[in-house]
């Protein structure tokens, strides 16, 4: 069994972030390639998407829980901790929302790659490779146990 990861280091944000990168560009080239306000629309979407998943996912985490003003984590480094921490297990509306946000982010492109056959393959061979090493290298090390992707729930 791996060793549980009780702190990120930057390296880790710029991994995960580079790795992440590739079906993020992938959907917005694709995006914009078709619609220009369907790109506009996704970028805002995404940026409330991902605040929503910062404000009802990242609060319960104990990365979140550090006595620090900024958050440090795989994903979002650097950024002040705007809401209270909350040590205790996601409600069942927390985890519906923690699991829709990232399907709806992952979903939203394919209403336009749906179009460009090259790019939605590279879009979803990408999106599954992130998902899988994620899974692998981080989740079963990961000391979030209240997660909805965390496999020992």
């Amino acid at each position: 069994m791996n060793q549980l990861k009780e702190r990120h280091r930057f390296t880790d944000w710029i991994y995960w972030n580079l790795f992440a990168a590739l079906p993020v560009l992938t959907a917005a080239i694709g995006v914009a390639r078709v619609s220009v306000p369907g790109f506009i629309f996704l970028l805002l979407a995404a940026a409330v998407l991902v605040g929503v998943i910062y404000r009802f996912f990242c609060i319960h985490c104990p990365h979140y829980h550090r006595d620090e003003k900024r958050l440090h984590c795989m994903f979002f480094w650097g950024i002040p901790k705007l809401f209270k921490a909350d040590p205790g297990p996601l409600t069942r509306m927390e985890k519906a929302i923690s699991l829709g946000a990232p399907a709806l982010l992952f979903l939203m492109p394919l209403a336009w790659l749906i179009f460009q056959p090259v790019m939605l393959v590279i879009y979803l061979l990408s999106s599954g490779i992130f998902l899988a090493t994620m899974q692998r290298t981080e989740c079963g090390r990961c000391i979030h146990s209240h997660c909805p992707a965390n496999r020992s729930i």
